[in-house]
């Protein structure tokens, strides 16, 4: 699939395309690392708070794959995005459910009307050294919504 160019960073309308998103399987197995790791180290309460914190982005990223606050990651790969969740935080309703201080990111490309959740990493990791041309692969097994 050929990757949409980034024409305007900052863009806040969504692109012409109805954007559907998918998780590849590395993104799967991160989702539920993260959360199996919040509610080790905080508890089931604040797993619950980043799961919804992570939805939100992902909702984001699918609506507006070029809107404030993604950015070009092109040292993950070609047409490859970055977006950290605390971009997503005030769009948690209600405001007792925010994360307060978020550090993971989505690492994503758009891929025709797909966006393609590769990675969600920690703030602290390199993209380059997580992320390979076969973790943008996508295949029936991968979520979409």
């Amino acid at each position: 699939m050929k990757s949409v160019a980034n024409s305007d960073p900052d863009s806040t309308k969504p692109l012409s395309l109805p954007f559907e998103y998918r998780l590849t399987t590395n993104a799967d197995k991160d989702f539920i690392d993260v959360l199996d790791y919040s509610e080790t180290n905080f508890g089931s309460a604040a797993a619950s708070r980043y799961e919804i914190l992570i939805l939100e982005a992902i909702k984001y990223v699918t609506k507006y794959p070029l809107g404030i606050g993604t950015k070009d990651k092109p040292e993950a790969g070609v047409g490859s995005r970055y977006f950290h969740l605390r971009g997503a935080r005030d769009l948690v309703l209600p405001p007792r459910n925010r994360v307060q201080n978020p550090s993971h990111f989505l690492l994503y490309r758009i891929e025709g009307n797909i966006v393609a959740i590769g990675r969600i990493l920690h703030e602290a990791e390199l993209p380059e050294r997580h992320i390979s041309e076969e973790t943008w692969r996508l295949d029936d097994r991968d979520s979409i919504n």
